[in-house]
């Protein structure tokens, strides 16, 4: 510390008749004295911090969370001990609707058992035309997978778009007992026939 003061000193000493030099010295000293005192600030909080307790393994907190909606009538306990649906599929069928999960970000991260125990809870429904398979408003729990025919989107009496082979509608119902957002309704001529799976199904599959 006494060597700084003197090399401090002898320097200003030196730079009395260069302004530019004198502010630049004067600059790094504060500077200096700034780090200094936050080394010290920090050295003195360290030898009067408290002892630290035991550990004593994690606390429990306890939050009460606020649910999306309730599920009336519906107890997780029973979906877990009922038995895993399965309905029978051709290899073509299963291979296709496995194409299709894997392009769906709710079933991307699914291992290869899982995948097959959601296509394994698929069951065929049969529509036709003028058919409404979504109602607005309504509580969803079905989560389809169109495998032919045409399907008009609405929502508040506009038409927003159609839905063709392979589109997939419904995957809030998986998740939360939230109103249906829009219609889906049928329309044109030929089949209408679709791959479902229920809130419940998918529950218990993860």
């Amino acid at each position: 510390g006494s060597f700084l003061c003197v090399c401090g000193t002898q320097a200003l000493v030196g730079a009395m008749d260069n302004p530019t030099r004198l502010f630049s010295l004067v600059a790094f000293g504060m500077s200096a004295l700034y780090v200094v005192y936050d080394i010290l600030k920090k050295r003195r909080s360290v030898e009067t911090a408290p002892a630290e307790e035991p550990y004593a393994g994690p606390k429990r907190r306890f939050v009460r969370r606020n649910s999306v909606s309730a599920e009336c009538g519906f107890n997780p306990d029973s979906v877990s001990t009922r038995p895993k649906p399965y309905y029978e599929k051709t290899e073509e069928q299963r291979a296709w609707l496995a194409q299709i999960m894997k392009s769906n970000i709710l079933f991307q991260g699914l291992d290869e058992d899982h995948l097959n125990q959601v296509i394994d809870s698929f069951y065929p429904v049969q529509r036709n035309s003028g058919d409404v398979v979504i109602q607005q408003g309504d509580s969803g729990n079905e989560f389809f997978v169109a495998q032919d025919g045409v399907y008009q989107i609405i929502k508040d009496g506009a038409k927003l778009g159609t839905l063709t082979k392979g589109a997939c509608f419904g995957e809030l119902a998986l998740m939360y007992n939230t109103p249906r957002a829009v219609n889906i309704a049928c329309i044109g001529d030929g089949p209408h026939r679709l791959w479902a799976t229920d809130r419940e199904t998918f529950t218990q599959v993860l």
